[in-house]
């Protein structure tokens, strides 16, 4: 998560810090909607409840 905050911080032309805080803001928004969408179980879901918890280290990216 944190390479490709990075990668699109830096084509973009922002702070990766503030980018990265952007995300952790908006990730209760996303877990909602794949709650919703009965995707609570997969390994994307579980990758935006660790930011929403703030945890540094990362699930690996949903690869499929």
């Amino acid at each position: 998560m944190e390479r490709r905050v990075d990668v699109l911080s830096h084509t973009l032309g922002v702070d990766g810090d503030r980018m990265m805080e952007w995300v952790r803001a908006f990730a209760p928004c996303f877990a909602v909607a794949k709650v919703n969408r009965a995707q609570g179980h997969t390994e994307e879901f579980e990758t935006v409840m660790d930011l929403v918890e703030g945890d540094r280290t990362l699930a690996p990216p949903h690869l499929g």
